[in-house]
């Protein structure tokens, strides 16, 4: 097995193997809390958790996938899909992320007029808004499959996964070239006739890229708006309470998941399509899964892209940053707030930096890179492998988020509750319900 796909099955099954019982954990919780008393936050980090089960859900075809040396050996239409959901997640984290980063932002800078107008109803319609924008831009990876134009014919199934293989060159007829044709060929293309051959069903290919590529820019909406729900909870204590409401958050959420899954259908279109010289269409043959792309899909793909880089990452970073930095500015400037408050928002801010930082930015830089070069950057595919361990970390973020989700950790990691006892979480999420003033938990 070649280096890269021994790196991608090993991150693929850390990031499976801890983000799954950690995310299951998170999402009954927050089920349970919104059961109790819905709050805005609550229904972002809710959608949050969302997105990272659907991306780790088709983890277990990655792992295969990066255990048969990249071959694809599933139907088609799984691999545009896969990649659709994929990117949209991650792109649906980003703007959660942003969210919940405005939300605690507001609560300490405008803690009355925001605990006053704290509706769920708002959170509710950006989620929507969170979905639509990173389904929509990740549907981009259908266009890109179906539209290539003029002499390009049909080669073999390119894949937009995980591996980040996309940045290798696609010629017509690849695999079937000769070793003299093949000196002809730019080095990335002969490495790409000599194997990654793509040898599970079909259908798989497309439909765990897209749950790969919309888990990535789901999380990041719904960081966002995570970061906006604290930042409003802070800022406008009263205010924010008063409107407050679950609705706002559910819409949102739904929001963000349309945006992100019509974005990464980009990977049906790019996938499954190609015209031919006549203009009809014709299919892809299965051995690969959205790994090469001709010039003619560069041209399309590339600009999208640069899209992704400046709609639904740099906005909901720039969004993240203000809201976290002025949030920690307020806390420390209020005597009165508890230091287990402090702690925690500021807990809070850096790990959902930490986040941005590490999983996000660089795949995302990699969009500008390439489309300045014209062609995917090589280490484009270690870059897709941090975004991929996003939905490990997210549950550090859901620790920080509320003192339920603390005590609840704690509780199973450290003791078992002996039968007929309130839990711990359960005496949070009591404690939570109680909580006046801002609108950290």
């Amino acid at each position: 097995m070649d280096p890269c796909s021994q790196l991608s099955l090993a991150v693929y099954t850390v990031t499976f193997v801890t983000g799954l019982p950690l995310n299951l954990l998170a999402f009954c919780i927050f089920v349970v809390k919104a059961r109790r008393r819905l709050l805005p936050a609550d229904v972002l980090l809710l959608n949050l958790t969302v997105s990272d089960l659907v991306l780790l859900a088709f983890l277990p075809i990655r792992i295969a996938e990066a255990s048969w040396e990249m071959k694809w050996k599933m139907p088609d239409f799984l691999c545009l899909f896969s990649g659709l959901l994929f990117f949209s997640s991650i792109y649906l984290t980003t703007l959660s992320l942003t969210g919940v980063s405005v939300d605690r932002y507001l609560s300490v800078a405008f803690p009355l007029r925001y605990k006053a107008r704290r509706w769920p109803s708002y959170a509710v319609v950006a989620v929507a808004l969170f979905w639509v924008a990173a389904f929509s831009h990740c549907s981009v990876i259908y266009v890109v499959q179906y539209q290539a134009r003029g002499n390009d014919t049909a080669g073999n199934l390119t894949r937009f996964g995980p591996s980040g293989l996309e940045q290798r060159g696609w010629e017509p007829g690849l695999l079937g070239s000769t070793p003299s044709s093949r000196r002809r060929l730019r080095p990335n293309m002969v490495e790409s006739a000599s194997g990654m051959e793509w040898l599970l069903p079909a259908f798989l290919c497309p439909l765990t890229n897209y749950f790969y590529f919309n888990s990535i820019y789901i999380s990041s909406l719904f960081l966002m708006a995570v970061s906006v729900d604290r930042y409003l909870g802070v800022a406008f204590p009263i205010k924010y309470k008063l409107r407050r409401r679950p609705a706002y958050a559910i819409a949102t959420s739904v929001v963000f998941w349309v945006v992100t899954c019509a974005h990464c259908s980009f990977v049906y279109i790019v996938q499954y399509e190609v015209l031919s010289p006549n203009g009809t269409a014709t299919s892809n043959n299965m051995s690969r899964c959205y790994e090469d792309f001709s010039p003619t899909q560069l041209q399309i793909l590339l600009p999208v892209r640069l899209e992704f880089f400046i709609v639904l990452f740099c906005l909901p970073f720039t969004v993240t940053i203000f809201c976290y930095v002025n949030l920690i500015r307020i806390l420390v400037a209020l005597p009165n707030i508890p230091v287990q408050r402090k702690q925690r928002a500021m807990g809070l801010a850096l790990a959902t930096l930490f986040n941005f930082i590490v999983c996000f930015t660089p795949f995302n830089l990699s969009h500008v890179v390439g489309f300045v070069q014209n062609k995917s950057p090589s280490w484009r595919v270690y870059a897709l492998l941090l975004s991929t361990l996003n939905a490990a970390l997210d549950p550090v973020i859901f620790y920080f988020s509320s003192s339920a989700v603390q005590r609840a950790f704690t509780n199973c990691l450290w003791r078992a509750q002996p039968e007929g006892e309130e839990t711990k979480w359960e005496q949070g999420l009591k404690g939570e319900e109680t909580e006046q003033g801002l609108a950290l938990g």
